[in-house]
C-alpha cells in the first residue's frame, strides 16, 4: 500500500533513546554515526502495525514495508544463502614437504569425492550483514544458525540505521542472544567502490583461521549491492593470499645476511625533502611510444629505472642514475647477466631489497641496498627502520616511487608505470627482457601473464588489468594519498593512478610551463651509502624457541570440537602479539596456511572420519612445526 507522505512522520522517542544507550554499550563505534543527521529521511506507518521510510523525495528507501520486508529478506536468504568460500586443499599449502607429502596418504584414503562434499551453509560460525537497520531479519537468520559464533553488522545506510531506531528494539535483540555465546561487532563503511574490500578485510579480521563458509546476508536487493556481490568471492580469495611461505622466508635471510653482513655491502641512505624531480621508469608498454617524449626531459631529473626498464632506456640512450630492484631469486641474476651483454651497466647503480639475490650486483656499477617493510628481514636487521623503505610493495613499479619518497624527491613524472593496458597481450615495452630472454619467454609461457579484470584508464574508459597490477595501483594511490606535498605526473595510457596528474607525451616539452617539475636540480649526493650497524641484528635463537613453543602448544590441542578456541589461540599468535618479532614472520605464512587446510579437511568429514583422521593430521603439522624449528636453529648457528 502506498504511504502518504504528506502525513507526520513518525518518531518514537523513548524506544529512540533507549536504542541509543543499548548501542552506546554494545556499540561504541556507531556513536557518532547515531547522532549525524538522517539525511532528510522520514518514518510513516504503513500497511496497520507497519513502518516505512522516505527519502527526502518522498520514495521508499525499501520496497516493502518493515517487519513485512525483513521477514521476506530473512526468508529468501535462508532458502539459498550467499556463502564465502575458503577451502584450503592441501596440495596448496606452500611448502609440500611440511604439509602436502605428509597428508597426501590421508587424502588417498578419503573417497574420491571428499573435497566437493558441501558444508551446510546452517553449520555457518559467522554471519556478515550489509545494511540491515533494524534487527528482526538478524534475529530470524541467527536462530537458523545453531553452530553461529561471530555477527558482523555493517551499516553503509546511516539514515536508514538511524530512522529503524524509532521502531524496532537493538534491546530485545541482544537478550534473545544472551544465552547463545555469540559476539555481535559493528561497523560503518561508506558505500563506495572500496565497500566489497572494506567487508572482506572485516570478515578476515574477525576470523581469518576459521575462514570458510561465511554467510553474508544484504538487506538490500538493487543492482548496487549485486555489483558488490559479484565481486567480493574474488576479493575474499586475494584477502588470502600473500601471507608469506617458510622457505622463502627463511631465503630472505639467508641472502640478507650475505649482502649486508658477510660482504658488508653498504645501505643506501634517506635524504630529506628537496625541490628535485624524479623520473620513475617502469616498464609498461607505453614505454614504447612515450620513451622520445622521456629523452627530451631526463636529464633534468633523477632518472629511476624500475627493474628490467633500464635496458630500454640505456638502449635509447638515455642516462639512468639508478636501477632499482625488489625481486628475488636466482632468475633475477640471470636476467640481468643476460641484459648486460646487450647494455652497458656499468654505469648504473644498482638499488636493491637487502633480500635479492647476492650475485645480482655485480653486474652494476655499484651497489647499495635498503630493507622491505612487512618482511621479516626488516624487524631482523632494522628493527628502527632507519632503512626500511615504505611503499616499495608489491611491484617494482611501486618500490620506484617509494625509492623516489625515501630520497627526498616530492615531485615525480612517471613513465611505463601502466598497471594495466589498453592491449591484453601486451604487458611490457617490447625492449625488455620479458620478450628478449629465452628464459623469461619459457616461463610465460607455462606461466603467462593474464589480464582478466579491468581499471580505470588513464584517460577514461577500461584497459585490461589483473590482480597483482590492481593491487599494485591501490598501494601506490595509498601511497600518494599519504604524501599530500607531492605532485605526481604520469605520461601513460594504462590505468588512471588516483592522485597522478595524466599527461599525454605530447605535453611533455612543455611540463614546466604548465607543473612546477624540472625546475630545480636535485642534489648532487642522492646516492650516499651507510654502513649497517651489527648492534641492530635482531634474530636470537631463545626468541625463536619461545615462538615456537607457542604455536606447539596451540597445534597440540587442534581439534574440530576446539576449532573456536584453537582458532583464536592462532590468531593471537600469528597476529597479534610480538609484532617485532621477525620469528612471527618466518613462522607465519605456512603455519597459517597449515590451519587453513586442517580446518578446511576436516569441515568436510564425516564425525566418524574425524575421529580416525584428525589424530594424524595433527601429528603431521606438529612434526612440521618441529621440522621448522630445527631448520631455523641451523641457518642461526651458521651464523657464528
Amino acid at each position: 500500500m502506498p504511504v502518504d507522505s504528506t502525513q507526520a512522520s513518525y518518531v518514537d522517542d523513548a524506544l529512540f533513546r533507549e536504542n541509543v544507550a543499548v548501542l552506546s554499550r554494545r556499540a561504541p563505534r556507531l556513536r557518532g554515526l547515531i547522532d549525524s543527521p538522517r539525511e532528510g529521511y522520514t518514518i510513516h506507518r504503513a500497511d496497520g502495525d507497519g513502518f516505512q521510510i522516505l527519502d527526502r523525495q518522498g520514495a521508499p528507501v525499501l520496497p516493502d514495508p518493515e517487519p513485512t520486508y525483513s521477514r521476506n529478506r530473512a526468508a529468501a536468504f535462508l532458502e539459498n544463502p550467499f556463502v564465502l568460500r575458503h577451502a584450503r586443499h592441501p596440495k596448496h599449502v606452500p611448502d609440500p614437504y611440511l604439509w602436502w607429502d605428509h597428508v597426501r596418504p590421508i587424502m588417498d584414503e578419503l573417497p574420491r569425492e571428499f573435497w566437493f562434499r558441501t558444508v551446510p551453509h546452517t553449520e555457518a560460525h559467522t554471519l556478515a550483514c550489509v545494511d540491515c537497520p533494524a534487527p528482526d531479519a538478524l534475529l530470524d537468520i541467527i536462530n537458523a544458525l545453531p553452530e553461529l559464533r561471530n555477527v558482523l553488522v555493517m551499516t553503509c545506510n546511516v539514515g536508514l540505521f538511524v530512522g529503524a531506531l524509532h521502531y524496532s528494539s537493538w534491546k530485545d535483540f541482544f537478550e534473545s542472544l544472551s544465552d547463545r555465546d555469540i559476539s555481535v561487532d559493528f561497523i560503518y563503511s561508506a558505500n563506495d567502490e572500496h565497500l566489497s574490500q572494506h567487508l572482506v578485510d572485516s570478515v578476515f579480521t574477525l576470523t581469518p583461521f576459521l575462514s570458510d563458509n561465511i554467510l553474508v546476508y544484504f538487506h538490500h536487493s538493487n543492482p548496487a549491492t549485486e555489483g558488490v556481490r559479484g565481486s567480493l568471492q574474488t576479493k575474499y580469495t586475494n584477502r588470502l593470499l600473500g601471507v608469506g611461505f617458510f622457505s622463502d622466508e627463511l631465503e630472505m635471510i639467508r641472502a640478507s645476511r650475505s649482502n649486508i653482513m658477510v660482504h658488508r655491502r653498504p645501505l643506501i641512505a634517506r635524504r630529506e625533502a628537496h625541490d628535485g624531480t624524479a623520473i620513475v621508469v617502469g616498464s609498461g608498454p607505453s614505454l614504447d611510444h612515450t620513451i622520445d617524449a622521456l629523452k627530451d626531459i631526463a636529464d633534468r631529473g633523477f632518472v629511476i629505472a624500475a627493474g628490467t626498464a633500464v635496458e630500454p632506456l640505456l638502449e635509447a640512450g638515455i642516462k639512468v642514475d639508478c636501477c632499482v630492484i625488489l625481486e628475488r631469486g636466482p632468475e633475477v641474476p640471470e636476467t640481468f647477466r643476460d641484459m648486460a651483454a646487450r647494455v652497458d651497466l656499468s654505469n648504473v647503480a644498482m638499488i636493491a631489497s637487502s633480500t635479492v639475490d647476492p650475485e645480482t650486483e655485480k653486474y652494476f656499477g655499484s651497489a647499495y641496498y635498503f630493507f622491505r617493510p612487512g618482511m621479516n628481514t626488516s624487524s631482523g636487521f632494522d628493527p628502527d627502520g632507519i632503512h626500511t623503505m615504505r611503499h616499495c610493495d608489491p611491484t617494482v613499479s611501486n618500490t620506484g616511487v617509494g625509492l623516489g619518497l625515501y630520497f627526498g624527491f616530492r615531485k615525480f613524472i612517471l613513465f611505463g608505470v601502466d598497471l594495466g593496458t589498453a592491449d591484453p597481450d601486451r604487458h611490457h615495452n617490447r625492449n625488455t627482457a620479458y620478450y628478449r630472454s629465452d628464459e623469461i619467454n619459457r616461463q610465460l609461457e607455462e606461466d603467462p601473464i593474464v589480464m582478466d579484470e579491468t581499471a580505470v584508464g588513464a584517460f577514461g574508459g577500461l584497459v585490461r588489468s589483473n590482480f597483482v597490477l590492481n593491487w599494485s595501483r591501490m598501494l601506490m594511490e595509498r601511497c600518494l594519498a599519504e604524501r599530500t606535498d607531492s605532485l605526481v605526473i604520469s605520461v601513460s595510457d594504462g590505468a588512471r593512478i588516483k592522485g597522478s596528474v595524466a599527461v599525454l607525451p605530447e605535453a611533455v616539452k612543455g611540463l614546466s610551463r604548465a607543473f612546477p617539475v624540472l625546475l630545480n636540480p636535485y642534489p648532487e649526493d642522492v646516492l650516499t651509502p651507510e654502513e649497517y650497524d651489527v648492534a641492530n641484528y635482531n634474530y636470537n635463537l631463545g626468541h625463536a624457541e619461545e615462538y615456537h613453543a607457542m604455536l606447539h602448544k596451540a597445534a597440540s590441542e587442534i581439534s574440530w570440537e576446539r576449532r573456536h578456541e584453537v582458532a583464536n589461540d592462532f590468531q593471537r599468535i600469528l597476529l597479534f602479539i610480538r609484532r617485532q618479532d621477525p620469528f612471527k614472520i618466518v613462522f607465519r605464512g605456512t603455519t597459517a596456511e597449515m590451519v587453513w587446510s586442517f580446518f578446511s579437511v576436516l569441515n568436510r568429514m564425516t564425525d566418524e572420519e574425524r575421529r580416525t583422521y584428525e589424530p594424524r593430521l595433527r601429528e603431521v603439522m606438529l612434526n612440521s612445526l618441529q621440522t621448522m624449528k630445527r631448520e631455523v636453529a641451523d641457518l642461526l648457528n651458521a651464523d657464528h
